[in-house]
């Protein structure tokens, strides 16, 4: 759960001194919700996981409640896709648009050729909806929101 190249291979995970992200002891589908480390208010992107293929939820923390912003998913250890969930005032889903620059989306990453993982931000050609095997999580997701879990 760390930023460029934290995964060790010879410790078969990243060390916690390289590790960017908290876990909140709490599972949506199976899938930890982890906030940033040091600093819960805002939400990052995890480049690095310990297990091979997980998916991690990224939240932040509104009104001392924990609040999933994202997917992060990975293959090999390194995030390969990145799923931005956007919502209303009331705390409903909005919908991808192709048109509109709100709505939830996705984003792939890639190693650049420097092997530094990357993606440009508004790149317009790296927007897209949100793969269909993510609805359900993402419906999971929204009444997790919903609950109001409290930090701490």
């Amino acid at each position: 759960m760390g930023g460029n190249g934290s995964y060790s291979k010879a410790l078969r995970g990243v060390p916690n001194i390289k590790r960017t992200h908290i876990d909140t002891n709490t599972r949506v589908d199976g899938h930890k919700v982890l906030l940033l480390r040091n600093n819960a208010e805002h939400s990052k992107n995890i480049l690095n996981s310990n297990s091979e293929h997980p998916i991690y939820l990224i939240a932040k923390v509104k009104d001392g409640i924990i609040q999933i912003q994202s997917i992060n998913v990975f293959k090999s250890h390194e995030i390969s896709l990145e799923i931005n969930l956007e919502y209303d005032a009331k705390g409903n889903l909005i919908p991808y648009s192709e048109n509109n620059k709100r709505g939830s989306h996705a984003h792939l990453w890639a190693k650049n050729e420097m092997g530094i993982f990357m993606r440009k931000e508004h790149d317009k050609k790296n927007r897209f909806s949100i793969p269909a095997q993510y609805i359900g999580l993402i419906d999971n997701i929204v009444t997790y929101n919903r609950k109001g879990i409290k930090w701490r």
